[in-house]
């Protein structure tokens, strides 16, 4: 089994231009949960550069056969969720070897 979590480098730029409003409002949250994050949050959030770089270069490189696993419902997305979903399926239509489902009782909608 992979988890994998695809480069969905169109994503933020798309919700920006779409629901500029919005993502500010899911940005200004995001900075506030953080000050409630564990120091090895905090190490994993100031990675996120670094993460998002190597997704890129492994998206380019990867060929094994896959199934990418998509959580039925996002609630804490609302209006970006279908938007977020699209991104996804844009990504594994760009790959020849990804095959794309949406699973709607998965652990992280459970999560959310």
């Amino acid at each position: 089994m992979l988890l994998l979590d695809p480069a969905m480098v169109d994503f933020e730029p798309r919700a920006r231009r779409t629901f500029p409003e919005l993502v500010k409002k899911f940005m200004a949250l995001d900075s506030i949960d953080l000050l409630t994050h564990l120091p090895g949050e905090l190490a994993e959030e100031a990675g996120w550069e670094m993460s998002l770089k190597q997704a890129k270069a492994s998206d380019a490189t990867f060929r094994s056969p896959t199934i990418l696993l998509s959580a039925g419902l996002r609630p804490k997305l609302g209006l970006l969720e279908g938007m977020f979903r699209e991104e996804q399926q844009r990504w594994a239509a760009r790959k020849s070897n990804v095959t794309f489902r949406v699973v709607s009782r998965s652990p992280s909608a459970r999560r959310e």
